[in-house]
Parts: C-alpha cells; structure tokens; sequence
C-alpha cells in the first residue's frame, strides 16, 4: 500500500509520529554527545558547578518532546483505525442484511 492512498489526516499523523521519532533519536545522540563536555575527566577536575550542561538539557528535552510527540500521534492514528473498523464493520453488517 502507497502513502497517496491513506487519507490525508491520517498521513499527516504517520509523517507527525516519524517527526517525533527522529526528533527523539536526535535527542539521545545529542546527549550521549554531551558525554565528553559533562562527564570528561577534565570536566571533573573543574568544579562541577561552574558549567551548566546546556546540550545535555537540550537533548533531554528533545528526547521528552520527540516521545510526547510521537505518543500523540500514535493516538490519533488508532484513533483513525478504529474509525476505520467501524466504517468497515457497519458496511459489512448492512451488505450481510
């Protein structure tokens, strides 16, 4: 099945959950990145306090944001598949009669 087939909405939250998906992969690359500024042994014979780890904070946020983003549209594309079902099932019943 091609994507030109599924109705519009429906693409629109296929491509909106990819979104969220690559957007929460960059996140997690972004903060295993952050791995050397944060966690380095230079890092560490600095004092700890003096840097706040601003990519890390910005690839933990984009992780959440990623997910958040992700779980709403996979909501919204079950929630089309159940609409969906219906259709078909209330098709299919009156065919039946």
């Amino acid at each position: 099945m091609s994507l030109r087939e599924v109705p519009a909405h429906v693409r629109a939250n296929l491509y909106l959950g990819w979104f969220g998906m690559a957007l929460a992969a960059a996140g997690i690359v972004t903060f295993i990145a952050s791995f050397g500024a944060v966690g380095s042994a230079s890092a560490a014979a600095v004092d700890v306090h003096t840097d706040v780890p601003w990519v890390a904070y910005a690839g933990i946020a984009a992780w959440v944001v990623g997910l958040g983003i992700a779980w709403f549209s996979r909501r919204r594309l079950r929630a089309a598949l159940r609409a969906r079902m219906r259709e078909v099932a209330e098709k299919n019943g009156q065919a039946d009669e």
